[in-house]
């Protein structure tokens, strides 16, 4: 959707959704071989807290993950 693209409220938090998703399936993937139980409970934590920024996000703030946002902005996105 073209016209979406540009708008600075979901363009912030799209970039951020993104890389926050891909990490989160690293962190399950290659640290739930090694770790198992504890990865599961940081990972359920994540969870909660994605869904938190997400609540955050559909009520119309802008939600800044400080490290992930720069990650991002250093990337292009």
């Amino acid at each position: 959707m073209e016209d979406k693209k540009n708008r600075p409220f979901i363009k912030a938090h799209n970039g951020q959704a993104l890389a926050l998703g891909v990490i989160e399936v690293i962190f399950y993937v290659v640290l739930g071989w090694v770790f198992r139980h504890p990865v599961f409970c940081l990972g359920l934590l994540l969870w909660f807290a994605m869904i938190y920024w997400g609540i955050q996000a559909y009520q119309g703030k802008y939600v800044t993950i400080r490290w992930l946002r720069d990650f991002v902005k250093n990337q292009g996105w």
